[in-house]
């Protein structure tokens, strides 16, 4: 599954993220991760946290998806 594929938009990803595929949690975690890390970069989160952040806000993404 390719992130440029029509079928994964936002909401389609996340549609069916919250339905339980994993191949589409995979692909919001492989979409955004990068982009999360940049903007904490940028915005001048310490390197050594960029990563902890990160994973905390996926998190609470995956537990807002079973709402």
């Amino acid at each position: 599954m390719e992130a440029n594929d029509p079928r994964n938009t936002k909401r389609s990803l996340l549609e069916r993220a919250r339905s339980g595929d994993a191949a589409a949690w995979q692909l919001i975690v492989r979409i955004y991760e990068p982009m999360m890390h940049e903007w904490l970069h940028r915005f001048g989160a310490p390197s050594q946290e960029i990563e902890d952040l990160t994973q905390e806000v996926l998190a609470l993404v995956f537990k807002g998806l079973e709402r």
